[in-house]
């Protein structure tokens, strides 16, 4: 996260969020500034099955926290190429765009297919209440806006999206930071903050009016 938890939690102001949705978990990294900051449950959804898999593993006693291996999107049942990069991180439903030029170093190494699940879906299959969410973390490489676009039943409550936004192409056919705003700016979530990496993406804060 470029925007630290704790500044996050300080800028929603009032009571602290108790329960997140994480969707693209990667490996869980931002698990430990959760817990130290008062949240009790986290609903990682992360697409890569070995990925998935460590968490869940690593997870598998502590209470609240629920690991789903699902690649979301804003349809179900579409199959899609999911690109995996040799530095794991920068994997995506979406091909490469300027990334290959603003992170050259980065490469795909292999692609498979998966099949799409909204999350709106995820939740009525696993059960998991869409009202209950107070925070949502979106860091699915270029795919964000479609995820948003399967969260209807979820961003009418919510009291805050901490989400990666681009400015550029960094993935092809990615949705673009001005795209973002407006999708959030119907369900009265504003844009407050972000930090661009330098690189033509960064992380945005964006708040309940």
């Amino acid at each position: 996260m470029l925007i630290p938890y704790k500044e996050v939690v300080q800028l929603i102001g009032g009571e602290r969020p108790k329960t997140i949705l994480h969707v693209g978990a990667h490996e869980g990294e931002e698990l430990t500034d959760y817990r130290t900051e008062g949240v009790e449950q986290v609903i990682f959804i992360e697409a890569l099955p070995d990925k998935a898999r460590a968490l869940a593993d690593r997870v598998r006693n502590m209470p609240g926290i629920i690991v789903i291996c699902a690649c979301a999107a804003q349809a179900d049942n579409l199959i899609t190429p999911f690109h995996v990069t040799n530095n794991g991180q920068s994997s995506s439903m979406l091909p490469l765009g300027t990334h290959e030029t603003e992170h050259p170093e980065v490469k795909v190494v292999r692609t498979f297919r998966h099949i799409t699940r909204t999350v709106d879906t995820i939740f009525k299959e696993k059960g998991l209440d869409p009202d209950a969410i107070d925070l949502a973390n979106l860091d699915v490489q270029g795919a964000e806006l479609q995820v948003l676009h399967g969260m209807r039943t979820i961003l009418p409550n919510l009291r805050a999206v901490y989400c990666e936004v681009n400015e550029k192409e960094l993935y092809k056919t990615c949705g673009l930071v001005e795209e973002v705003d407006a999708l959030l700016a119907y369900y009265n979530l504003w844009r407050v903050k972000t930090q661009w990496s330098g690189h033509g993406w960064g992380d945005s804060l964006f708040i309940r009016g």
